[in-house]
This record gives C-alpha cells, sequence and structure tokens, in this order.
C-alpha cells in the first residue's frame, strides 16, 4: 500500500512538472511556434490569455526583437517613424530596435556581412541579389504557412504578389506596391516652355531637344547613379524594352544572352545618352540626392527615376512625365513599362531567431505599415490592402492610369540575378555611364558570370 501511495505521488509530481514545462513552453526559437501566439503566453493583441489584468508578478518581460530596414528616400524615412510611433498600438508587448540603413549600398553591405557572421536581425528587409547568399545559408525562413495559417495572405489582392522563390518558398514579406513601381522620364514643364521645346516623341527627338538644351546652358537628363545605380537598375532595360520587350523577357527567362545583337544596340544607346550630352559629364558619380537636386532646382529639364519618389518630385512647381521616347516604330511606349517587385522582396525572418512567431507578426507589421505609408504619403497603390486613404494627385492618378493601360510590364531583370552576377552587373553598367565603355564590351565581360548564373549557382 505504501509503494503504491509512493507511485501514485511520484506520478503527480511528474504531471505537475509536465503541465508547468507546456505552459512554459512558448516560441522562443521555435520553428513550431503558432503564428497567432507569442512566446510570452500572449495572444496577438498582447494581454495574457490567463487574466484580461494580469498581477504584476505574472507579467512577461517584453519581446525583444531587431529590425533592419533601408531609408534611403524620404517617404521610407517617414514610414521608419511610423513604425515606430504605432508599435505599442499595434504589437503590445513588444520591445523593438530599429536599425535604420541610408542608401542601398549600405543597405547591402550589412546584410552581406550580417549573413556571413549569422548575426542578421530578427525582421529584416531583403530584395534581390543580396536574398540569394541568405536563402543558400538557410538564415531565412519560410513564411508560407504562417501568413496561411493567420490569415496575412489574404489581406493581398492579387495572389501573383506572393510568388514563390524558384524552390517553391517564400522568404520575405511583400509590401505590395512594389508592383506598381515603374522608371518614369519627368521633365520641368516651365523649362521645355521657356525655350520652345516640344515633348520628344523618338528617341533622335530626344537627343535633338538636348542639344538645344545644352547650348542654352541647361543640363538635359540627370539620373542616380552612384548610390542608386539607375543605369543598371532600369535604364538598360528601358532601352531593350523601347526596342522590343520581348528582348527582356528571353533575357529574364535565359533564352538568350548578353551577346544578342538587340541586347548590345540597347546598352549602346545607354552609352550614348553620355556622348552626346543628354546625360551630364561625370553622371557616374551623381548620386541619389544630388540627382533629384538638379532637377529640383531646375538645373535639369528631365529626371530618369522610379515612381517611388513621385511625392518628393511633384513638389517642384510646374513637373509632369512624358512617355519614353520611340526608339522601335513597331513599339509604342504607352503599351509596356517596367515594373519593380520581385520574389524574395520584403521583410524575411531570421532563422535564428528566439522569438519566430513574433518576428513573423513583426515582418507583417512592417509590409502592412510600408503599405500604408506608401498609399498615404507615397500615393501609390498597393495589393496589400490596408484602411490608407488613397489621396492621390493628378499626376499620381495619370501615372496610375497609363501604368493600368500599358499591355505588356516586362520585369526587373536585375531582381532576379544572383549575387555575384549582380555585383557584376552594376558594375559593368556603372562603365557604360563613363561614355567610354561600349556594350560589345560589356556582353564579353558578362559572358562568364552569366554561364555561372544559368548553371545555377547564384
Amino acid at each position: 500500500m505504501r509503494n503504491r501511495t509512493k507511485w501514485i505521488g511520484l506520478l503527480a509530481l511528474v504531471f505537475l512538472l509536465l503541465m508547468q514545462v507546456a505552459c512554459g513552453n512558448g516560441k522562443s526559437g521555435g520553428n513550431n511556434a503558432e503564428p497567432g501566439k507569442s512566446s510570452t503566453g500572449q495572444s496577438e493583441t498582447g494581454k495574457s490569455e490567463a487574466s484580461e489584468e494580469p498581477s504584476q508578478e505574472t507579467k512577461q518581460e517584453p519581446v525583444k526583437l531587431k529590425l533592419m530596414m533601408h531609408v534611403a528616400d524620404d517617404t521610407r524615412k517617414a514610414i521608419a517613424q511610423m513604425m515606430k510611433d504605432r508599435l505599442a498600438e499595434k504589437l503590445p508587448g513588444y520591445e523593438v530596435e530599429f536599425e535604420l540603413v541610408g542608401t542601398a549600398t549600405d543597405w547591402e553591405n550589412k546584410l552581406r556581412t550580417y549573413n556571413v557572421t549569422g548575426d542578421l536581425p530578427d525582421v529584416f528587409y531583403m530584395a534581390g541579389a543580396p536574398s540569394f547568399p541568405i536563402i543558400k545559408a538557410g538564415n531565412v525562413i519560410d513564411l508560407t504557412s504562417y501568413i496561411q495559417e493567420d490569415g496575412f495572405a489574404k489581406k493581398y489582392s492579387d495572389p501573383a504578389v506572393l510568388a514563390p522563390a524558384s524552390d517553391g518558398k517564400m522568404y520575405a514579406m511583400p509590401e505590395g506596391f512594389d508592383f506598381y513601381f515603374n522608371p518614369r522620364l519627368f521633365y520641368n514643364k516651365d523649362i521645355f516652355e521657356k525655350y520652345g521645346l516640344d515633348i520628344p516623341k523618338t528617341y533622335d527627338e530626344l537627343l535633338a531637344v538636348s542639344k538645344t538644351l545644352n547650348d542654352k546652358g541647361v543640363i538635359p537628363m540627370v539620373v542616380p547613379a552612384k548610390d542608386f545605380n539607375g543605369a543598371g537598375l532600369f535604364l538598360n532595360i528601358v532601352m531593350m524594352m523601347l526596342d522590343n520587350p520581348q528582348t527582356v523577357l528571353d533575357l529574364n527567362d535565359h533564352k538568350i544572352d548578353w551577346s544578342d545583337p538587340k541586347v548590345i544596340a540597347a546598352l549602346n544607346r545607354v552609352k550614348q545618352l553620355v556622348n552626346e550630352k543628354v546625360l551630364p559629364e561625370g553622371v557616374v558619380n551623381l548620386d541619389y540626392g544630388a540627382a533629384a537636386n538638379l532637377f529640383a532646382t531646375k538645373k535639369a529639364a528631365m529626371y530618369a527615376a522610379m515612381t517611388w519618389d513621385l511625392s518628393s518630385i511633384e513638389k517642384t512647381p510646374d513637373v509632369d512625365f512624358m512617355l519614353w521616347p520611340q526608339v522601335n516604330p513597331a513599339v509604342d511606349p504607352n503599351s509596356v513599362t517596367m515594373y519593380w517587385g520581385a520574389p524574395n522582396s520584403g521583410y524575411a525572418v531570421s532563422s535564428k531567431s528566439k522569438h519566430i512567431a513574433e518576428a513573423v507578426k513583426l515582418a507583417e507589421y512592417a509590409a502592412e505599415i510600408s503599405s500604408f505609408g506608401f498609399t498615404e504619403i507615397g500615393k501609390s497603390p498597393s495589393a496589400l490592402k490596408t484602411d490608407a486613404k488613397m489621396d492621390m494627385s493628378d499626376l499620381a492618378k495619370r501615372n496610375l492610369e497609363q501604368f493600368d493601360q500599358t499591355t505588356i510590364k516586362v520585369p526587373p531583370l536585375a531582381l532576379n540575378l544572383g549575387s555575384k552576377m549582380f555585383s557584376e552587373y552594376l558594375k559593368l553598367s556603372s562603365s557604360l555611364l563613363t561614355g567610354q565603355y561600349t556594350g560589345e564590351q560589356f556582353a564579353k565581360d558578362i559572358a562568364k558570370p552569366w554561364e555561372e548564373e544559368k548553371k545555377g549557382s547564384k
């Protein structure tokens, strides 16, 4: 009888210990975490499930996470501040350290260093080439099951925005608005009116207008080239699509090489923009802020830029955009455009985070606030639906209308390149902006990394 009582006591003790372990075993470090609950035993509202008003003794320590994002423009700076301001309301019980990186180059270098050291923040913004080595190292989680289980995936109006990587997994939380960003050629209407210039409809007309502007002491066109490689990220692609959109699609699918005559011709047109002084001498050293300032202060007549800068650009009086000048009479510039977003673009979660489920919630929060901010501040539509008011300016409305009516949308080729290929591609694209480097040389120098890219060694 005593032995039986002893065993019952031991079993009761084991049961109590197991209950304590189960109650305390949250999501810390857990790939087994449930997306809707926190490792502190809290629901998504941040309140304890055991009590609406937990006593001082039962209150948990805040979940401490780190979030890294780049803030290369005024809109993203405002969004970062919005994330900080709304954190306590939207994610109670979270204590987030924000690391804000100023330029695209600094952001990429940070990611590369963090990936090598294994110290990636719990949540970080990634896109394009920098994402491939991070994924290959296993330093980021697949978000698919999380956003399906907690219903976040249903907030996207277009399933294409959630397109997975080539391995079928989704490694980043899309912000939703990237798809709508496109390269535009903005211009100062007052400068054109002052010198009696017509909007150039063809590439040859662009060269002629630029000559007149140079004679008047006005820089014809600027493009950010130093910290944001405008040539590599969109200008090369624009010159290809204006001749034949299929060239971009075939290159992206590795059906043709850079030695294709149409590719070389497009690259040489970029070089010609420097040689014909459409772009200023030394444009290769023109950074983001300097290019924008030259246009805003009316020292440059045209500005080739992505539309994520629309809210800043339209602050300058008498600004409008024109269609890209026609290169091939068979291709209507009104029917084709380049969009931005790509797989692996958005907020990712480190596989080494001690709070996986909470980090997923933070990534969702960051994506949602970004979508909200770009809609309200940047006046950009988004496929990630929020309660943001679409108070668009006339310029923004016309930009959206023109984008929507394009029948051919080509991908952002550069964002689909592997890390080594991306680095070489940007370097050679910068060389084109010296005016001394040809499309033929470009094709020759890119051949080896392109072959490696085709073999899948991203």
